[in-house]
This record gives structure tokens, sequence and C-alpha cells, in this order.
């Protein structure tokens, strides 16, 4: 099977469990003629570009609920949040090696500044590699509401000092917490593989 064909049929609304286990087969990083980023996977022919695997992940209907302001945060399972998390490691390593290879080639000093000048923030713009090089959305897979994190953890409702009134009521540093990958770790083991959010 064609690598492009198997990443466009993996479905919007939770591909983290199929993205996982494409990557964990042995994954070669390169440069295509054009200056692109692309990667093969064993198993597969052909080649898709690190940006095609990076938008299927930021478009999981997890992604989408957990970004922007109108945020949907209390509905993924703790199983899908680690595992959301985890992704977003993997597919950052395959933007960082794809810098790597790519600042080895004549093609990163001629022609890739050129290929990928932005005058606007790359990162508002929905670039994947941007979004993900950051890794300012990764924490928010650990996001809760505060009910739902006290529900969760309710020996840590004293953890959490507010100073001063929030400024409305949709103010969002009052309306959340972020645990830890080893409470949601705990909370999985504690509560057991039937839990979900």
């Amino acid at each position: 099977m064609r690598l492009s064909e198997k990443i466009n049929s993996i479905p919007s609304d939770y591909p983290i469990s199929e993205l996982n286990q494409i990557l964990e087969k042995k994954v070669q990083v390169s440069i295509s003629w054009f200056g692109k980023r692309v990667v093969s996977i064993e198993g597969f022919e052909g080649t898709v570009t690190i940006d095609s695997i990076g938008k299927k992940y930021l478009n999981s209907s997890f992604s989408q609920k957990n970004r922007g302001w109108n945020k949907d945060i209390d509905t993924a399972s703790l199983k899908e949040r680690l595992g959301y998390y985890d992704l977003w490691g993997r597919v950052e390593k395959l933007y960082s090696d794809g810098d790597a290879v790519l600042g080895k080639t004549w093609i990163y000093k001629y022609l890739v500044w050129m290929l990928e000048f932005s005058p606007y923030c790359r990162h508002c713009a929905g670039d994947p590699a941007a979004i993900i090089g950051m890794g300012l959305d990764r924490e928010k897979a650990f996001e809760f509401s505060k009910e739902k994190f006290y529900e969760y953890w309710p020996e840590r409702r004293f953890d959490c000092i507010t100073v001063g009134e929030p400024s409305s009521e949709d103010d969002w540093l009052d309306r959340t917490r972020t645990a830890t990958r080893e409470q949601i770790e705990a909370a999985i083991t504690k509560l057991g593989k039937s839990i979900s959010a």
C-alpha cells in the first residue's frame, strides 16, 4: 500500500492510535528535489511530506476541540490525552530530523528560505511545522476544566493559589487546570481502563 493512501485513509475523528502505530515502524526522513521534508515508512511504498502527517494530527477531532478559545476540553478520555501527547513528540521528532537532514543540503542554503519565507506568523496561519515545532499546544492535552480536574484529583484542590479576582467570568486561567503526565498515568492506573472524560 502507498503511504499517501494510508495517511489519507485515516479518519479525522481519532487518528492518534493509527498514526502512533504507523510511526512505531522504521521511519526514514529525507528531502525531496523540491526542498520538502518527506518520510518513508517501512512496509509502505512511496513518501509523504512531514506536513501531511502534521496536518492529519492537528486536524484530529481531539486537536480541534482543544485549540482556540472555544474549547471542549473535557470530552477526551485520559488514554486519548496521553496518546495525543506522545504522538506530538513523535511528529516533532520528524520535523527536527527533517531540519537536520535539510541543513546538510545545498537546497537549504539557496532555496528553502524562499520556499518557506512568510511575512506573517506561521503558527497563527496554521503551519503544522510552526505549531508542532513551537510546542505551545502540546500541554493542552492535559488541560481540564476546573471541575473535571478536581473530580480526578480532589486532593489537588488547594494547590493552585489565585491572587486577586478573575477579570471576568470568561477568565480562562481561572476556569482550567493542567495535569502532569504523572497525574494522568496515575489516574489511568487508579481508575482502570474504562475511564472516559
